[in-house]
């Protein structure tokens, strides 16, 4: 059986989008998607885009704790945000922040603070893409699901549950087994991995799953096992405040509609 990309090896893990018709992206109030550029970096001499080689992409609480944790406390510069308008002149509501360390300028870093709904998840992926504009960016992305979701006929399962789906063109290493048949991915995790199949980019998605219907520190530490490789070898430093932002973190109310993106 043939993979969602076509790999023989690992035949039965397949990123899939709920609806596949165009019409699914038609929003019935005009919602759009808008890529808008902090000032510093709006000047045509700036392009942050084409100096871009990794792109990360946080999706979920547990995500982005994690990136909080051992990126984002560093020294850095917002690029910009990833906004929702119920038209184009509406009043924006922030969707994603990207921003990149001033230390290692070639890597950008786009956290999604709120669910995009499935009608914009299309518009969301092609904007962040055309923006880096580089063929040679490679993608990772860290998202996270419930459980429940995990399908095994195994009986000795612990959760949390790291496992990883790839593009054909990603040949690095990955950290996490490859997701098992029959198990499938949604959502903008699928809308941004298949994209990166369809144009060629080199992608690796990384998802945990995990059975607390609340934000729990092993989620968040699940993902651990990337600092070993690329470019979390290369960018991450774990704060001296890891356990009060994994407190604050478990602690509080979520920004999005469910730890489950």
């Amino acid at each position: 059986m043939a993979t969602f990309f076509g790999e023989v090896v690992f035949s039965a893990s397949r990123a899939i989008d709920d609806e596949d018709d165009d019409d699914s992206f038609v929003n019935e109030n005009s919602e759009v998607i808008t890529l808008d550029l902090s000032p510093a970096f709006s000047k045509p001499t700036n392009d942050v885009g084409k100096a871009t080689d990794q792109l990360v992409l946080t999706l979920g609480p547990a995500a982005n704790v994690f990136a909080d944790c051992y990126i984002l406390h560093q020294e850095k510069e917002t690029v910009g945000t990833m906004n929702k308008r119920l038209d184009r002149d509406g009043q924006p509501i922030e969707g994603a922040i990207l921003s990149r360390l001033r230390e290692h300028t070639d890597v950008l870093l786009c956290k999604c603070v709120k669910d995009i709904e499935q009608h914009l998840q299309f518009s969301f992926v092609e904007q962040l893409f055309s923006f880096l504009g580089n063929s040679n960016t490679s993608v990772t992305i860290l998202s996270s699901c419930s459980g429940s979701d995990y399908k095994t006929h195994r009986q000795d399962v612990s959760f949390p549950i790291l496992r990883c789906l790839k593009t054909s063109s990603f040949t690095g290493e990955v950290a996490a087994p490859h997701l098992e048949p029959p198990n499938t991915i949604s959502g903008l995790a699928s809308s941004a991995l298949s994209y990166c199949q369809i144009h060629g980019i080199p992608a690796v998605m990384y998802v945990i799953y995990t059975d607390s219907i609340f934000m729990d520190s092993g989620a968040i530490t699940a993902f651990n096992p990337l600092l070993k490789l690329q470019p979390f070898r290369k960018v991450a430093k774990k704060t001296n405040n890891f356990q009060g932002i994994i407190k604050a973190a478990v602690d509080r109310p979520s920004n999005l509609d469910s730890l489950y993106t």
